[in-house]
């Protein structure tokens, strides 16, 4: 099987900066990096509030506070 090469003309930067611009993209630090655990336990007590279960919702809640002390005493 042959390979076909592949040529690209170079883009500048001031190509990227005006693309990125049009487009409203940039590139930043996250604020706020949660772990997955600690995504779906929100995402169990935001869905049992709304369905008005208390007692997954509470479980939930409970889960996620022993999960982030577990991750606080990680970091200590």
């Amino acid at each position: 099987m042959q390979e076909k090469e592949v040529k690209y003309k170079p883009v500048s930067k001031a190509d990227y900066e005006r693309e990125f611009k049009q487009i409203n993209l940039s590139f930043e630090k996250p604020s706020v990096d949660t772990c997955y655990t600690c995504n779906t336990l929100h995402m169990q007590i935001k869905v049992a509030t709304e369905a008005e279960n208390m007692d997954a919702k509470n479980e939930a809640e409970n889960n996620l506070k022993e999960h982030q002390e577990r991750a606080d005493l990680a970091y200590q």
